[in-house]
This record gives C-alpha cells, sequence and structure tokens, in this order.
C-alpha cells in the first residue's frame, strides 16, 4: 500500500512502518489514478489515527503489556486444549439457555430473571479474562539490559548486576534463552523463554502465568467457578424433568435426542468442574496471600519462600491485583506493578 506527501512516496507496511520509495519503483509496481492515491493515502492517514488511539487505550489499562507469540511447537499445539475450553464453556451456556428460557413453559419470576441477567454478566467477564490471559505475554524479560556498577565485579566476589530500564534486576543468566534471569523469574519450555514472577505454564491458556496476566488467571478462574455453580444449581431441577418427560425421544436418537444429549453434557461438565476449579481457586488464593507461587512452593526452601517474599497478605493481594481496589474485578493491568520485585 502506497502514500504519498509532498511529491515523497513511502511504503507503508502490516506493521506501519513507512520507507520511503523511488517514484520510478512504485510505478513499475503499480499504477494507479490520481484519485487513488489520495483515497488511499486518506485511509491510512485514518488508519493509523485510530490505531493511535487504541494504543493509547491498550497503554492506558495494560501497561507494559505485550502480546504473546505462538512461535513454539507446544505453543501451537496448546490450541487444541484452549479450544476444547471454549468448547466446554459454549456448551454450558447453551444448557443453561435451554433448560431455564427455552425449557420451561411458564415464564421465570422475577428473581431468576435478575440471576440470569447476572449469569450473561458473568459470561462476558469470563470470556474477557480468558481472552486477556490467552493474548498478554505472561511477562517477558527486558530484552534491553545495561550493566551497572562497574565497581562491583566476580573477581572481588561479588555478582554482576543487570539492571533494566524499568528497574527489573538480575543477577544471572538463563543458559537457555541467553538472558538476563531477574529473580522470581523461570524458564518455560513450552513458551521458549524466562516468565517474570512465572507462576506455572497453564494449558487452559495456552500460555504462561506470569506477571502480567495473573491476575487475569486468578479472575477466570474465579469467574469460570460461579459459571459453572450458577448453572449446576438452577438447572438441576429442569434437567431432570427434562429427561423423566422426553426419554422416548432419547430412545429414538432424532433430533430432539441429540439437544437433550448436549444439555445433558453441557450440565455434567459444569458440574463435575465445581470441584477441581474451587480446588485451583482455593490454591492460587492460598499462595497470592503468602506472595509465593506454585512454582517456588515446589521448592526445597519453599518454607524460606514464604518467609522472603510475604509482606502481609493485603501488600500481597495488591502487589497482583493493583492499587485501586475499584479496579480489582477487571481485567486490567492499570494499577498494577510492572516489575518482579515486591
Amino acid at each position: 500500500m502506497y502514500t504519498t506527501t509532498a511529491q515523497k512516496v513511502y511504503s507503508v507496511n502490516a506493521t506501519g512502518a513507512c520507507f520511503e520509495l523511488s517514484r520510478a519503483r512504485v510505478a513499475s509496481q503499480v499504477r494507479v489514478s490520481p484519485a487513488s492515491w489520495m483515497i488511499g493515502g486518506a485511509a491510512i492517514v485514518r488508519m493509523n489515527r485510530r490505531m493511535e488511539k487504541l494504543s493509547a487505550v491498550l497503554e492506558l489499562w495494560y501497561p507494559g503489556a505485550q502480546l504473546a507469540k505462538w512461535d513454539t511447537g507446544w505453543k501451537k499445539a496448546g490450541m487444541i486444549p484452549l479450544g476444547a475450553v471454549l468448547f466446554t464453556i459454549g456448551l454450558g451456556y447453551y444448557a443453561c439457555l435451554e433448560l431455564l428460557l427455552r425449557g420451561n413453559a411458564q415464564p421465570l419470576p422475577v428473581w431468576m430473571r435478575l440471576l440470569v441477567v447476572l449469569f450473561h454478566v458473568d459470561v462476558f467477564m469470563l470470556l474477557w479474562c480468558l481472552l486477556v490471559c490467552v493474548i498478554v505475554d505472561a511477562g517477558p524479560v527486558p530484552a534491553q539490559l545495561r550493566y551497572t556498577g562497574d565497581a562491583y565485579k566476580p573477581s572481588q566476589g561479588h555478582e554482576l548486576l543487570l539492571v533494566s530500564e524499568d528497574g527489573v534486576v538480575c543477577a544471572k543468566k538463563c543458559h537457555r534463552c541467553k538472558s538476563g534471569k531477574p529473580v522470581r523469574a523461570h524458564h518455560c519450555r513450552m513458551c521458549g523463554k524466562c516468565v517474570l514472577r512465572m507462576d506455572h505454564h497453564c494449558l487452559i491458556i495456552n500460555n504462561c502465568v506470569g506477571l502480567h496476566n495473573h491476575k487475569f488467571f486468578v479472575l477466570f478462574l474465579g469467574y469460570a467457578w460461579l459459571a459453572v455453580l450458577f448453572v449446576t444449581i438452577t438447572c438441576a431441577a429442569p434437567l431432570f424433568r427434562l429427561l423423566m418427560s422426553d426419554a422416548r425421544n432419547i430412545q429414538a436418537f432424532g433430533p430432539a435426542a441429540m439437544r437433550i444429549i448436549a444439555v445433558a453434557c453441557g450440565w455434567f461438565t459444569s458440574a463435575a468442574y465445581i470441584f477441581s476449579l474451587g480446588a485451583l481457586n482455593a490454591v492460587q488464593w492460598y499462595n497470592l496471600s503468602y506472595g509465593v507461587t506454585t512454582i517456588e512452593t515446589y521448592d526445597d526452601d519453599f518454607k524460606q519462600r514464604f518467609a522472603e517474599y510475604n509482606s502481609g497478605w493485603q501488600n500481597n493481594l495488591v502487589s497482583v491485583f493493583g492499587f485501586d481496589p475499584n479496579l480489582w474485578l477487571l481485567p486490567v493491568r492499570r494499577g498494577c506493578s510492572t516489575t518482579s520485585l515486591f
């Protein structure tokens, strides 16, 4: 795509970068009318302005966040369990709609309608949290690290420190990805890089859980548990009535039988996830209250880790959820810490 400005010709690539080209080279590649040049240039200007506004919004609510990359074989294969998670969410949502809205002959009471509205809000927040968990990089180690402290040399018994522009301190180097390895950072084989304050690699989101998306992951688990709890409790009685009334349709194995089977699978899947999601939520909140990650609990000196990183349960929660309690339930990074030291 090309545009002109003051008799100069530029090539605009997919990333928005501009490169000056000669007019002869452009003419050899594409022949367009002057009107097309003007229309195309105006479209590029509008697109760049929109991208600038979008970047400003992302930087406001997700400061320091980068998009995750699927550049390894493990990451590409991880799209399969991620697709299974989306299918499970859709199946449970379908079961809830069929049993509560279409399966009831009588209109729902007011309190049940309010619960259904809250359920849809919960599903929206669940999908929002899942989206940012997947696309936001868990915690990339800054590429540009500078040496600090010329007086501290290994010959004097000190380790050479590396400090990035945003204050991330590195005392050692990762032998696998050849980058600085800050405190509490770990190397992920599936992602092929080190992650700041890595908690674990989660197959559900096809991404690591680290400094930049730990809050989103905890919120995702919480909203998911509320969703399956709602489906299990409110849809149990309608499902029982459906199975008892349409037993003949199940034996006939027609379209009605497929609908009943899908609804039943959605309900039983939601009921099974109550216990697994409840256990995951309990583990995450327990670790958050003590300021440790899942990987650190497996270390031999994990008791020392509890004392080293524990600054009180309130400060530990603030380090993950941010300084503004009004934003704690929203999957945004505004007000959250951007360093790996707490």
